[in-house]
């Protein structure tokens, strides 16, 4: 983003790909894939540390105007979210009520293509990463999370390899 709050790092490694979001915000954290910037049918993960400390995080699926579906088949390995105060990076189970830079880091591995008709499989060239956060910490469950107070878009080549050339053809000069 424009204002440096939020990072993606994530590593390829085989047929799977480790993400971790790293976003300045208490509150819960989205990460999302998609053939355009949109949030229809976007491959969504969604996770937050809430007050307990428990981490929650779930696979959805992104509906327009609305909050993303969980995703009948959870498809994430080793989700995981953590959070730090920016000037100690040392995670903690909670974070300190009275230091506001903290940041939500949202983990998760997933397949390339986990062939999950409401997955987004990661092909050669270009995808669009979505993200949303709140600074709201959610109180309940799972679908307790608040409307995003930031989003974004940008266009990231994820697995390094860029799609095959179109053959051309005999023609293809006149």
């Amino acid at each position: 983003d424009n204002q440096n709050k939020v990072q993606l790092h994530w590593t390829v490694d085989g047929d799977s790909i480790h993400y971790a979001a790293e976003v300045e915000t208490t509150g819960w954290v989205g990460l999302g894939f998609n053939s355009n910037a949109g949030m229809s049918n976007a491959d969504m993960t969604v996770g937050w540390r809430a007050a307990s400390g428990s981490a929650l995080v779930t696979d959805r699926l992104g509906v327009i105007n609305s909050q993303p579906t969980r995703d009948a088949q959870q498809d994430l390995i080793n989700p995981a979210v953590n959070q730090y105060n920016v000037a100690s990076p040392t995670p903690t189970p909670t974070p300190t009520p009275a230091v506001a830079a903290v940041t939500t880091v949202l983990q998760f591995t997933k397949r390339i293509d986990t062939c999950d008709a409401s997955d987004h499989a990661i092909t050669g060239g270009t995808t669009r990463v979505l993200y949303a956060y709140n600074d709201a910490t959610p109180s309940g469950g799972e679908d307790s999370f608040t409307h995003h107070y930031i989003r974004g878009a940008k266009s990231v080549l994820l697995t390094g390899r860029a799609p095959a050339p179109a053959p051309m053809g005999a023609d293809w000069l006149s």
